[in-house]
């Protein structure tokens, strides 16, 4: 190949990269049939949640529905829930400034305190402060929706990782300080979701990919757990699984972007990954 040849190619790869486009089709390298990886936010006020006709599409086209973990059968569920708790109470774990901190916080933005949390994680924590970031209560879940969607055509579904992985991801990612400066930053985050609904709505993954993986809002730690080993994992376990048939991918949208992220994983395997536009 030569040079001019190859610097078009970094060039198209690059523009594809900063599309503003949540749902990317994979195809070449020797697949009968396209995948599609699409990017979700996990949660949105139904005020705001949509899916669009590509998307419909694109779930149709596919021969499975392919979600990051199975979060939703009842085993997952009590594995989460034992990853939920703490086995030292969080009274007798913390300092007593940052015992009230955290209370100060939860009674103000979840009417709760820390005595009513006190036997769960600092993750699980964090996580209920994520929840008071929306304004809603009415909230929809993109992966449960298209599941939703996957059933009724009767698809099949699949998973990338199993819920122990992911539960061992989230550990590792999520230390005792990252989890402290997420509650004691909540006010800076409740200003970042609002503004990460509006951006996700308008398809701008550079943007999303930016602000999610920013320092203010994830450490390097949380990054390389949550996202570098997880993307590579899942990116070396795509391949044998687009050979079977075509895919619809939904993970978080933050995991498309970046130079680790699915996109340019799979463009270095070989595929050919164009976004959707309409």
């Amino acid at each position: 190949m030569s040079f001019l040849i190859k610097l078009l190619t970094v060039s198209v790869v690059a523009a594809q990269s900063d599309t503003k486009s949540l749902l990317w089709k994979v195809s070449g390298n020797g697949l009968e049939k396209p995948s599609y990886l699409f990017g979700t936010l996990h949660m949105m006020c139904s005020s705001d949640f949509v899916i669009k006709d590509k998307v419909t599409r694109a779930l149709e086209s596919a021969d499975r529905y392919v979600i990051e973990a199975d979060i939703f059968s009842p085993a997952a569920m009590k594995e989460m829930q034992a990853a939920d708790a703490s086995p030292i109470p969080q009274s007798k774990r913390l300092s007593p400034d940052q015992s009230k901190m955290i209370d100060s916080v939860l009674r103000k933005y979840t009417k709760m305190t820390l005595s009513q949390v006190d036997n769960s994680s600092l993750f699980t924590i964090s996580g209920l402060m994520i929840y008071a970031t929306y304004p809603c209560t009415d909230l929809k879940m993109y992966e449960a929706e298209l599941l939703k969607m996957a059933m009724q055509r009767k698809m099949k579904v699949d998973t990338l990782e199993t819920i122990t992985a992911q539960m061992r991801f989230l550990q590792n990612a999520y230390t005792d300080e990252y989890a402290l400066a997420k509650i004691q930053a909540f006010e800076e985050y409740k200003a970042f979701m609002d503004g990460m609904v509006k951006i996700y709505k308008e398809e701008n993954l550079p943007v999303i990919y930016n602000d999610m993986t920013s320092e203010k809002f994830m450490d390097t730690n949380a990054k390389y757990w949550m996202l570098h080993v997880r993307n590579v994992n899942w990116a070396n376990k795509m391949p044998d699984m687009m050979k079977k048939g075509s895919n619809f991918f939904a993970v978080g949208a933050g995991h498309l972007g970046g130079d680790d992220g699915l996109i340019k994983l799979l463009q270095a395997k070989g595929y050919t990954v164009e976004p959707i536009l309409n």
